[in-house]
């Protein structure tokens, strides 16, 4: 076994007994979010990354508490930035349900995205906290009613609703350096008869 791996079971030692502290304590986990970085979505894409990456059942099998936790606590928050709220626990749900399948994963991401469209737009800017992080209000234009949220697995929580700006188009990107490509050339003409 690698170094780094034993390192990585090292630092997860705690999260079993963490774990078991939490459940069936839903109405406390408000505190705690679903964020990616601060709060119980975090805890439960770095268990998937990690048991994925090891291939060790074990870390794998606490996907599934923390998932259900990190619901928990989504329907408890009060915060919707991405460190420690409902944006946070929209793309960590979004990352688990694309790694596992899991579907409490999907509908934990689907319950984030509704909160976060519900919401006011927060006074701030910023990622962490901010409207930056919260989505772009989870692609709801501005001045447009959103949608109600899909709940079809292999779209995104946010399918169906317009988008800001259309996506650039790609097509002709090249390196700044490359030229232009140059037209076909045309197939050579035969001589008239005279």
């Amino acid at each position: 076994m690698s170094r780094y791996a034993e390192a990585a079971r090292e630092a997860l030692a705690p999260v079993p007994g963490l774990l078991d502290a939490l459940h069936g304590r839903d109405d406390e986990l408000g505190p705690l979010g679903s964020g990616a970085f601060a709060g119980l979505g975090g805890i439960a894409y770095a268990l998937t990354e990690v048991g994925a990456l090891l291939g060790d059942r074990d870390v794998q099998d606490l996907v599934g508490p923390a998932v259900r936790l990190c619901c928990a606590a989504g329907a408890a928050e009060t915060g919707y930035g991405v460190r420690g709220g409902a944006a946070g626990g929209l793309a960590s749900m979004l990352a688990v349900h694309r790694a596992t399948g899991r579907p409490e994963a999907w509908r934990g991401a689907v319950r984030c995205a509704e909160r976060i469209i519900a919401a006011p737009l927060p006074g701030s800017g910023g990622f962490a906290d901010g409207a930056a992080g919260s989505g772009g209000r989870c692609c709801a234009s501005p001045g447009r009613a959103a949608t109600p949220v899909s709940g079809t697995p292999g779209s995104t929580p946010c399918a169906g609703r317009p988008r800001r700006r259309p996506p650039p188009d790609r097509s002709t990107d090249r390196p700044p350096s490359a030229p232009a490509p140059s037209p076909p050339a045309s197939p050579p003409t035969a001589p008239a008869p005279a």
